[in-house]
């Protein structure tokens, strides 16, 4: 038996509901919407907070890393030259 493509597809999602209906939404509907809105706004806020809070904590950015660079390079060179030393005298 052929199969169409639209058997194997889900059914569509409930419609909105209109503004009319959405405009008969009750006193403690309206005391709902306030209050999720109020928890979003908190939430935000909190977001922003935490934000905050971790741009604060972290370390300042190095300006001159270049300047370190080269002198653990200089560092690492005079090291390695001593160690060479110290193997050829033994």
């Amino acid at each position: 038996k052929p199969t169409t493509i639209h058997e194997n597809l889900p059914s569509p999602p409930p419609a909105h509901p209109s503004s009319k209906q959405m405009t008969h939404v009750g006193s403690a509907g309206v005391a709902e919407q306030h209050s999720a809105i109020a928890a979003a706004v908190a939430t935000a806020a909190a977001a922003e907070v935490a934000i905050e809070v971790a741009r604060r904590s972290k370390p300042p950015l190095q300006v001159n890393n270049s300047r370190h660079h080269y002198a653990a390079t200089i560092i690492q060179t005079a090291f390695r030259g001593y160690l060479v030393s110290v193997k050829i005298q033994i």
